[in-house]
This record gives C-alpha cells, structure tokens and sequence, in this order.
C-alpha cells in the first residue's frame, strides 16, 4: 500500500510540474474586498442600528456601535457591519 501511495504521489508530481498552488487565507480576501467595497466594522449587526445605540453581543455581553457600513457580503440578509466597542 506504501509503494502504492508513493508512486501515486511521484506521478502526480510529474504531472503537476508546471502548476502552482497558492494558498490565500479568507481574511486577506476579505480585507482586499473591504477596501474595494469601503466596507468597515467588526461585527454584522440588524439593519437599522445607529452610532450611540447599545447592541447585545455573544454570551451576555454588551456594546456600543462607533461607526456603521452600508453594508457587506460577509453578512447575511438583513444585516449590516459595524465598528462595535465592548462595554
């Protein structure tokens, strides 16, 4: 079964001698996206929220929107992103 792998890995490497793999991590994508778009925040809240209001965040926690986007393609339907501080 060894000699098997290795052999299917020498083959694939003869094969794949012209192509290259680049691994790009989605928050390097994501910030790419965001300058393009103007897109900013930390968090998706509901639409409708406004700088000053208190959001609830996960567990019990609480905080306060500083600055709030358009809009975003990280966030689903019917939310928006938003720069949010812990209170």
């Amino acid at each position: 079964m060894k000699v098997l792998s290795v052999l299917l890995a020498i083959s694939a490497a003869s094969i794949l001698s012209g192509c290259f793999f680049f691994y790009i991590p989605g928050s390097v994508t994501g910030a790419v996206h965001d300058s393009l778009t103007g897109s900013f925040g930390n968090m998706c809240v509901l639409e409708g929220v406004k700088v000053g209001d208190k959001v609830r965040l996960q567990g019990s926690a609480t905080g306060t929107v500083i600055k709030v986007s358009n809009g975003s393609a990280r966030c689903e339907a019917g939310r928006v992103r938003a720069e949010v501080t812990y209170d």
